[in-house]
């Protein structure tokens, strides 16, 4: 399966877009707005949905989807949705699918999904046009094209920005860096923040057209203004380079920031090493964990790691090896393997829990069944040492071996010791 350059449009948020119409509760509750803005438009969705309004109801769906005005609910999203679709409103079906597709409140059902989608495309309901495209970009990118270029014809200019992309990368289509840059300019100029963000790469980048850091600049803080978090993040990264702007890592580390408040990840990560490598002045370990504990709760096993390795190591922080212990355990069950290694040291040290050899040795085997040429060096020094384990040099020198391979030193020198014994 083919990389998803479209992977940032997730079916369960929409990109920002610019609220070009005072008091227009659609526009509010789809693209953002005040906190104001958004609890009063949910009480107008709320009211209607309660006199019959189908498209009202299929608005609050939405709202309770995204977390717009109210507190998440996936079976409220769920009911509104299945009740708009039910009554033949399309963006509720729509809503209905991006549910299924995400397996959010519901069984995952991504052909299920591609029904509701379909249905809602069929009758002109844009945005599942664009959600099919969505969908079916990673196995038929020329079909994603047709979907995307109907939703922008039609008047979505979501799509346009899609479409734009696809362009950009020469998927489903020949590569065109003039069509690119003139659908990203229709749908940022139409408000679409994703297209402001995705111009700005494109002038940062120059493809297509001579590199302008300045301008660059410009589309990147206007996105990143509308609400675009990625947006904010790119901002960052033309402060920490100096592309365009004046060099200014304080405000690198203020605009990714504000980019992993709003969950963009790869944000996060480059606040997080600014924090532990950046300028002296922005060197902050204690910041630093906290990003990384955020990111490890929304799955970057890494960085659990990270954050544990940090605790353990108490250098600038209030040392925790209780902390680091919860988070290698976590990186382990994540499938990060290196978690399990440095688990499997905690238990055969008897750091932050009690000494357990035989619990270290199921951690490096772990990990060194998964290649971990750490956790295969520290299984081979069990059996070398004969902890937990009868002493068995024959199995220490294959696992050393096999480290080594791995291309751990360390391994590779007692692999030689064991063979060449003085």
């Amino acid at each position: 399966m083919k990389t998803k350059s479209l992977a940032i449009i997730l079916f369960l948020t929409l990109p920002a877009i610019g609220i070009t119409q005072e008091k227009n509760w659609d526009q509010i509750l789809y693209w953002g707005g005040s906190r104001e803005d958004l609890q009063k438009a949910v009480e107008v969705f709320q009211e209607n949905c309660d006199k019959g309004e189908l498209r009202a109801c299929a608005n609050l769906a939405f709202a309770y989807r995204a977390e717009r005005g109210v507190t998440k609910d996936l079976a409220k999203s769920l009911q509104l949705s299945q009740k708009a679709c039910d009554g033949g409103d399309m963006w509720g079906c729509t809503n209905l699918g991006s549910l299924y597709m995400e397996g959010a409140g519901v069984n995952k059902d991504e052909s299920k999904a591609a029904n509701l989608f379909t249905s809602a495309c069929d009758k002109n309901e844009l945005r599942g046009c664009v959600n099919l495209g969505l969908q079916s970009y990673a196995d038929d990118a020329s079909q994603a094209v047709e979907l995307f270029q109907k939703s922008c014809d039609g008047g979505e200019l979501l799509g346009c920005s899609l479409l734009g992309t696809l362009y950009r990368d020469g998927e489903g289509i020949d590569q065109n860096f003039t069509k690119a840059i003139s659908l990203y300019k229709k749908a940022c100029d139409g408000g679409v923040m994703s297209g402001c963000e995705s111009l700005g790469s494109i002038y940062k980048k120059g493809s297509g057209v001579k590199a302008d850091g300045r301008k660059a600049a410009a589309l990147f803080e206007q996105a990143c203004k509308g609400g675009d978090m990625s947006a904010c993040g790119r901002l960052g990264d033309l402060y920490q380079e100096g592309t365009g702007v004046k060099r200014d890592s304080s405000k690198a580390a203020e605009f990714y920031q504000m980019a992993c408040d709003g969950d963009d990840m790869q944000s996060c990560g480059l606040l997080s090493s600014l924090y532990l490598n950046g300028d002296s002045h922005i060197q902050n370990t204690s910041r630093a964990v906290e990003v990384l504990e955020k990111t490890c709760n929304k799955g970057a096993n890494k960085d659990c790691v990270s954050a544990g390795v940090l605790y353990a190591a108490g250098k600038e922080i209030n040392q925790d090896l209780t902390k680091a212990t919860t988070l290698f355990q976590k990186a382990c069950d994540g499938g990060e393997m290196k978690g399990c290694t440095l688990l499997g040291t905690f238990y055969e040290r008897g750091e932050g829990v009690q000494k357990d050899y035989l619990k270290a040795m199921g951690l490096y085997r772990k990990s060194c069944e998964q290649l971990d040429a750490l956790g295969c060096t520290r299984l081979a020094m069990l059996f070398e040492k004969g902890l937990g384990i009868e002493k068995d040099l024959a199995s220490a020198l294959q696992l050393y071996k096999e480290a080594c391979k791995l291309g751990e030193p360390s391994a590779c020198d007692r692999q030689k010791a064991l063979e060449n014994p003085q």
